[in-house]
């Protein structure tokens, strides 16, 4: 088993930044703000706000896609077998490393890249698919709980940074093992199961959303559309303002653990076992997701006030809930980045070497050792540009979004008071978070 901040997010070496922190905040925010202006000039044209979509035909595609679906069953299937079968080791075994961070990063940038991929490539759906288990008559006839994705996703974010055992290669393997077996069950209990239900298909399907090119049904063609326009024309559900409100929780919760603050509440309430230390991180990551639900939902209310719009405010976060989203991701892109780059030697050497048995099938074995390949100052800087570009997205998003709902340029332009101060608190607080864990 690993040490408790073996894995953390940081890289292991401290930067120490020429100027106060301060001015890395105050700049950034201004950045953010200067998008809301620009944005508020030039994309003012409702009539360029059509929902265009173009075409290509891809004749390559079904080709490519079985390709991948062969290979994503094929990892996970290297995975359960590595982790239960391996040896136990972290730095030796294929699992674990590949599991929370090469899966999780790389097929939410392959849903980014290509929205609905992960519908034509699911393992999981493979199994299920195999293993053709039967409805009733009736098919699937219970509806999923709209929190459900949701909780999935918080329990997964629970595994990964409380249980200490996440990087227990048997645990990874085992729990992928039950997880697969379990899926096809559900799909004959739930309707849509396995793209609305199954929590890495709500996880990838709704970052997704933020993608410009989508599979058509066909499987043959790509279609090609602007994300802010297709969001716009239809309020989230209940599932995505929920899901995006978990994502940014869960790393920002990892954060504010890995933080001198968080130890010195712990510690003055008197909290220093280590079951005490699992409870309190048990229920901080359980409160995480609230603190951005209530900030968004005044948000919402100042907005409605503001523009005296006829829409509920519940109508009006469900419309807006999609301007989370790229906040929600790039946070999580940031967060991880760190960790991304420690891991890829690693990860390079154990391809060679899944088991841990001492094989060297590709000659990359001795890579274990390498040099971090980029410096924390680099990794800082690439931090603070994934976070920034996210909430300038955000601000686009929003404003595409009031353009769909609001009649008067006016009101337009006033929705848009209570966001942008919203992002703007986003920002400092997520570049301030991530500050922590890197530098000195």
């Amino acid at each position: 088993m690993m040490s408790g901040h073996a894995y953390a997010h940081g890289i292991g070496e401290y930067y120490a930044l020429p100027v106060p922190i301060q001015y890395y905040l105050l700049g950034s925010a201004i950045a953010v703000a200067v998008s809301f202006f620009l944005f508020a000039l030039f994309l003012n044209k409702r009539g360029d706000l059509k929902n265009v979509e173009r075409r290509i035909n891809a004749a390559w595609l079904p080709k490519a896609l079985l390709t991948l679906k062969a290979l994503t069953l094929g990892l996970l299937l290297l995975i359960v077998t590595a982790g239960i079968f391996g040896e136990q080791q972290v730095s030796t075994n294929f699992g674990p490393v590949y599991f929370w961070v090469f899966f999780l990063i790389g097929f939410s940038l392959l849903s980014i890249l290509v929205g609905n991929s992960w519908q034509y490539i699911s393992p999981f759906k493979t199994i299920s698919n195999l293993l053709k288990l039967k409805a009733g008559p009736k098919g699937p006839i219970k509806t999923i709980p709209w929190w459900l994705p949701a909780t999935l996703l918080l329990l997964l974010f629970w595994w990964e940074l409380i249980s200490g055992v996440s990087y227990v290669p048997m645990y990874v393997g085992g729990v992928l093992l039950v997880y697969s077996l379990l899926n096809p069950y559900l799909a004959t209990v739930y309707k849509d199961w396995l793209s609305k239900g199954e929590v890495f298909a709500a996880l990838f399907n709704t970052v997704g959303k933020l993608a410009y090119i989508n599979i058509g049904k066909d499987a043959k063609t790509l279609i090609i559309a602007k994300p802010a326009r297709k969001v716009a024309n239809k309020p989230a559900s209940k599932a995505t303002l929920l899901l995006a409100s978990v994502l940014l929780a869960g790393a920002s919760f990892d954060s504010v653990r890995e933080t001198v603050l968080w130890s010195n509440i712990l510690r003055v309430i008197g909290i220093n076992s280590n079951t005490g230390m699992t409870l309190a991180n048990t229920a901080g990551i359980i409160i995480a997701p609230l603190p951005f639900l209530i900030s968004f939902v005044i948000a919402i209310r100042i907005m409605q006030k503001l523009t005296g719009s006829t829409y509920s405010w519940q109508i009006l976060a469900r419309r807006f809930a999609w301007s989370l989203l790229p906040i929600a991701f790039g946070y999580t892109l940031a967060h991880n980045f760190s960790l991304f780059i420690t891991s890829l030697p690693a990860m390079l050497a154990v391809l060679s070497d899944p088991f841990g048995w001492g094989w060297n099938l590709f000659g990359t074995t001795s890579l274990a050792k390498t040099p971090l390949l980029l410096g924390a100052k680099t990794v800082w800087f690439i931090e603070i540009s994934f976070v920034v570009l996210a909430h300038v997205v955000g601000v686009w998003f929003a404003h595409v979004i009031a353009l769909r709902t609001f009649k008067t340029e006016r009101d337009v332009n006033r929705s848009q008071y209570p966001m942008v101060i919203l992002m703007l608190g986003y920002t400092i607080m997520t570049l301030w978070l991530l500050s922590q864990v890197l530098v000195t």
